[in-house]
């Protein structure tokens, strides 16, 4: 992504989180909470987190949390709903493509568990970023992840809209596979209610991965 591109993307988002209301509402994504509530607390790192609902769910199960964003409004809207909540965690700004800044994240695990909820990036950015993050996971860690697929192209219920920025389950599991022991990835049509932005038929890619 061009400076210009990546400016322009930045401006967006800190534009949609600094709406009156949560773009994606306030309770944490479907198939996260359902795959993390299986595990046991421990070091958890959010990569594109947005206004933190997801941290906030896997605060209050006891999770300590690292979460990044590249928006400073979204920053802010978490640190809200988490003082709403009573709980806390840690949330740095930056860019994830900016491999020092990356560098630096991942150098506070290794973590538990990694989840990658709805991160939109370019498609080499996000493959780098992707094969980046699951290296800091512990032997035994997990991996959770939902994107969205080629399919939702067209689909009115969110996502980016341009092809590169969509997910194919078989190349991700291509791109992925070699960093654990057992590794599930699928597509499936769900129905999202996720704020006024993710609402009604969608196409996903879902995966579970164990160190």
């Amino acid at each position: 992504m061009s400076k210009e591109s990546k400016a322009q993307w930045m401006a967006f988002w800190n534009e949609r989180y600094a709406e009156p209301v949560l773009a994606y509402g306030d309770k944490a994504n479907v198939f996260f909470q359902k795959e993390l509530v299986k595990l046991t607390p421990g070091r958890l790192f959010l990569p594109a987190e947005g206004q933190g609902r997801n941290a906030v769910y896997a605060a209050e199960l006891g999770w300590d949390v690292l979460a990044v964003d590249y928006a400073q409004t979204g920053h802010d809207r978490a640190m809200d709903l988490a003082t709403q909540h009573g709980v806390s965690f840690a949330y740095e700004v930056g860019d994830l493509t900016d491999s020092a800044r990356l560098e630096e994240w991942l150098g506070r695990g290794p973590f538990d568990a990694i989840g990658v909820v709805f991160m939109h990036l370019p498609q080499g950015e996000q493959e780098m970023v992707l094969q980046r993050i699951v290296r800091a996971l512990k032997p035994g860690g997990h991996f959770i992840c939902e994107l969205f697929s080629k399919h939702q192209l067209g689909n009115p219920s969110g996502g980016p809209q341009k092809i590169e920025m969509l997910t194919d389950p078989v190349d991700f599991e291509l791109l992925l596979k070699e960093n654990f022991s057992e590794l599930r990835v699928w597509e499936e049509n769900v129905v999202l209610h996720e704020g006024s932005y993710h609402e009604g038929n969608g196409s996903v890619v879902r995966a579970v991965g164990l160190v």
